[in-house]
């Protein structure tokens, strides 16, 4: 509890001691300005045209006071702190139908410096200067500029948003009439006698050109030789002036060729049905052929994909061709009519048209994956626009799965190859042929190695297991699944046993050495017989048998790590009692009249060894096991052995 009001006796310090900072010394209680402690300030914002707030240091319009903790805190956020005075501008209250996208953001600051500029409106940099930040300079590159260019943007343009397109001030017409007397003979003079008063921007930039009068790059002829009666019959434009049956009927006065071709039932639709204006521009254009609109988006006006979907469930996900979200249509379709008999207008046929930018080299391989050359291309990928890599119509793994049986089946082992089962076949095939069977991409290892990088280095040093070192993977393990660990072709002594068949262990042999890679490395090492560890150390890992090696006596063979002098570590043979004949004679000399003389003069059977003696290590050189019959501790044999012999 004390603790506790010493707390809030410090923090009512501070808190006393920050008033006080924030009043001017002998004045007690009257609040210091700003600029008393922060004095950069005023020279800073002493230039240009000043923020309202700023010019009469009402700071606490947009900032918080502090004390002696500084900090620069504002009220609100922006952009609604700009609104809480500038209402007029925002585009909720507003309901602009074109909202300045940096207004509709709320990016005030993107624009407006909050305290002073030497720009009118606060701005960062001169008008144009500013725009071009966003909008860029193509547009206004031309050597002839538009006379109210010179005046800056917002000539024509409003800065936060409009009730007309492209910010525009007014009505595009009203806005050019502004300037313009469209009604003056020498206008209709300039316009081959007709009253035009609309549609300005068809032919005209209007901000920038190298064409004369600011015509757009491509001009229709009969605009350029001012042969409008070449299509207006009329010189009231108020209803087109064009014939009333058909509009579109007059581009074939002068392209009259093309009417039968344009006309097949194979031509694209709005050729067909006569809708040239639904591509061209009849009086000019920025785009070659009189294209309306950029020749990069004209066709999504009609052609939709999700790709380019602004906010689209699959936008995020759904990738296009390259030449189709490049806008590139015209690299494989033609405009108008394709060559008879080849479909969905396409200018080359499929195959071909796909090599002008594919390496389609493997079309002609040693092996030769056949949707390639049966199916085509589009028997496998999407032309336009995928979910999924390489325009694939489907998942690699569920397409693959279509016509490979065995894939699904594979999906239910119990082990599956990582790029099988994350889907992705490409890994280890090229799925349009190759070299190789199986459309492998490499040989052997090749294939292998850019997911095992550290097997590869492995299998480069020298001594290892044969397969292994010759990059044999597949003689022990399975491409895409098992039913084993490791993806192995079978349990493990069965695939050693396939190369190693005299190392069978007999029928009934149970517990680890029945597998090989208890004890051995199966890919190698330095060991011998690629043992995981040396001997007796591998051995004793399993086998508790040098309890008394540290204090007692070791039999020599096992602490050596002799175990193979007694023991056949594969258990090719199983033998139901032990054979002192086999084993201990070996190295002992065991004669009768040996036997009998270290035997207090009785020779011993020649199979009981091991009824006295621990083969592994003893407490005593004698390597009996710790607990005796006491007369035989005490050497006394003839108690029981009368016979003498046994």
């Amino acid at each position: 509890m004390r603790r506790l009001d010493f707390a809030w006796k410090i923090l009512l310090c501070l808190v006393t001691v920050g008033l006080a900072a924030c009043a001017p010394a002998g004045q007690k209680g009257a609040s210091k300005g700003c600029l008393d402690c922060h004095q950069e300030y005023a020279s800073r914002f002493s230039e240009g045209n000043k923020h309202r707030p700023v010019a009469t240091q009402e700071c606490g319009a947009c900032h918080r006071n502090h004390g002696l903790i500084g900090g620069l805190y504002l009220k609100r956020e922006v952009p609604e702190l700009c609104f809480g005075c500038h209402a007029d501008i925002n585009p909720a209250r507003v309901n602009y139908a074109v909202s300045h996208p940096p207004a509709d953001t709320g990016e005030c600051l993107a624009c407006h410096d909050p305290h002073n500029a030497i720009q009118p409106g606060l701005l960062k940099d001169a008008e144009e200067t500013l725009c071009l930040t966003c909008h860029g300079t193509a547009a206004f590159a031309g050597q002839l500029r538009h006379a109210p260019l010179a005046k800056g943007c917002r000539t024509c343009h409003q800065a936060h948003g409009s009730q007309n397109p492209d910010l525009l001030s007014m009505d595009k017409e009203a806005l050019c009439a502004s300037c313009h007397d469209l009604q003056h003979q020498s206008h209709r003079n300039r316009h081959g006698g007709y009253a035009v008063d609309r549609g300005c921007t068809e032919c005209h930039n209007a901000h920038t050109s190298d064409q004369k009068f600011l015509l757009k790059k491509s001009v229709h002829g009969p605009v350029k030789e001012g042969t409008c009666g070449d299509c207006h019959n009329s010189a009231n434009l108020g209803s087109d002036g064009l014939p009333a049956a058909d509009m579109e009927l007059s581009c074939y006065s002068c392209h009259g060729d093309r009417k039968a071709d344009f006309s097949a039932a194979d031509a694209h639709a709005v050729v067909r049905d006569g809708q040239c204006r639904a591509c061209h521009s009849p009086h000019a254009s920025d785009s070659a052929f009189l294209v309306s609109e950029n020749e990069k988006t004209l066709c999504f006006t009609c052609h939709t994909f999700k790709f380019n979907e602004p906010g689209g469930p699959l936008s995020g996900r759904t990738k296009g061709h390259s030449p189709v979200a490049s806008g590139d249509c015209l690299s494989c379709h033609t405009p108008h009519r394709a060559e008879a008999g080849r479909k969905a207008l396409l200018n080359a046929p499929s195959g071909s048209l796909c090599g002008q930018c594919h390496d389609t080299a493997t079309s002609a391989p040693t092996y030769s994956h056949p949707p390639v050359h049966e199916d085509g291309c589009l028997g496998c990928h999407q032309p336009h626009e995928s979910s999924e890599a390489g325009l694939l119509l489907k998942a690699q793994r569920d397409l693959c799965a279509d016509c490979h049986e065995g894939v699904r089946q594979a999906m239910k082992d119990t082990h599956l190859h990582r790029p099988f089962l994350n889907g992705r076949c490409g890994a280890c095939h090229d799925p349009h042929g190759g070299d190789r069977a199986a459309f492998l991409k490499g040989e052997g290892a090749q294939t292998c190695a850019p997911c095992h990088p550290k097997l590869e280095a492995q299998r480069q040093i020298p001594g290892r297991h044969e397969p292994f070192k010759a990059g044999q993977c597949a003689a022990c393990h399975q491409p895409h699944s098992s039913d084993q660990a490791f993806l192995l072709s079978a349990e493990v002594s069965t695939v050693c046993l396939q190369c190693h068949p005299g190392q069978k262990p007999a029928t009934g042999v149970m517990g680890k050495h029945q597998n090989c890679a208890s004890c051995h490395a199966p890919h190698g090492n330095e060991g011998d017989h690629y043992l995981l560890k040396s001997l007796p150390e591998l051995c004793l890992s399993c086998h508790d048998v040098d309890r008394f090696w540290v204090q007692g006596v070791a039999h020599e063979p096992a602490a050596s790590g002799q175990c193979g002098a007694c023991h056949d570590p594969h258990f090719r043979r199983v033998k139901t009692s032990f054979s002192a004949m086999e084993t201990c004679y070996g190295c002992h000399s065991l004669s009768p009249a040996d036997l009998a003389k270290t035997h207090s003069g009785i020779r011993p059977g020649d199979e009981t060894c091991l009824e006295c003696h621990d083969p592994h290590g003893a407490s005593k050189k004698s390597l009996l096991h710790p607990v005796g019959h006491k007369p035989f501790t005490d050497g006394d044999c003839a108690v029981c052995h009368q016979g003498g012999s046994r």
